[in-house]
């Protein structure tokens, strides 16, 4: 799952679109921390669509 993940941030940034990750539970986070090296990839985690929407000023 944490590639696909990566693939699919990537495939996104292709086409000029930024991936955003809602109601992701903490210890599911927490392992794909752990997992994957996330340092090169931009993806925004939220815990809600809610806090989603409020951050990107929709």
């Amino acid at each position: 799952m944490h590639q696909g993940i990566i693939k699919l941030s990537h495939l996104l940034s292709l086409m000029g679109t930024e991936l955003i990750i809602t109601g992701m539970k903490t210890e599911m986070a927490q392992n794909s921390i752990q997992k994957e090296n996330f340092a090169n990839i931009s993806i925004a985690f939220y815990s809600s669509v809610k806090e989603a929407l409020k951050k990107i000023g929709k």
